[in-house]
């Protein structure tokens, strides 16, 4: 079986019966699906961007597995969404920190909602990248650290072809750390051969970003 971890809808753009074509045409059996998040500040913004996932994905449920943003600057209000999300069947959460707020992920604000995903025993995606100060793999690695109960996902592997060597043996500890392949470069010996020799495949999962990214580029 082959499940993305990293998709998008966008309304308007890219909607659950596009996505779901472009599955069946790479044999994808499953994929993870959460609202293109940029841009997103207030409460009500990730509330509208939740609901348009639940209501567009609503009908195709046995292949689309829905996860919501959240945004730890909005306090109780996020750990209410959170509540709130996986009761009507989400599946897990997506952090973006340098797009809503600047947040360091690895800041005590976050705390509370990694608390919350490990009440609800549910994944947090959290987009990395080396070259940005709020949301580094080694950021995300004291995280975890600090959680070893919570499943957390490493977007992307801190997208860098200069470091992304290093990301292995950097979560080898962190056993509760997964790492995502989606929009990395394309070394296939360090994304895929090194991580999986170091880690086990289990910890590896494939991952395409659309439709910001396409299968056919990976």
């Amino acid at each position: 079986m082959i499940v993305d971890i990293h998709a998008h809808l966008v309304p308007k753009q890219y909607l659950a019966e596009e996505h779901l074509k472009v599955m069946s045409e790479f044999s994808i059996d499953k994929s993870v699906v959460v609202a293109a998040a940029w841009g997103l500040l207030s409460f009500d913004d990730f509330s509208k961007a939740n609901d348009f996932i639940l209501t567009d994905s609503s009908s195709f449920l046995r292949v689309l597995i829905p996860f919501a943003v959240i945004n730890p600057l909005h306090g109780e209000m996020a750990l209410e969404e959170m509540d709130r999300r996986v009761a009507e069947g989400f599946k897990g959460f997506k952090l973006l920190p340098h797009k809503h707020g600047a947040y360091t992920v690895d800041s005590p604000l976050v705390d509370p909602l990694i608390e919350k995903a490990v009440e609800l025993d549910v994944p947090v995606f959290v987009h990395t990248d080396f070259n940005n100060n709020y949301c580094t793999p080694y950021q995300l690695v004291q995280l975890a650290r600090r959680h070893p109960k919570a499943k957390l996902i490493m977007g992307h592997m801190g997208i860098d072809p200069e470091m992304i060597r290093f990301v292995p043996h950097l979560v080898k500890e962190a056993k509760n750390l997964y790492l995502d392949i989606s929009c990395t470069p394309d070394m296939p010996e360090l994304v895929i051969a090194k991580p999986v020799q170091v880690l086990g495949s289990h910890r590896i999962l494939f991952g395409t970003d659309l439709p910001e990214l396409h299968p056919v580029t990976l």
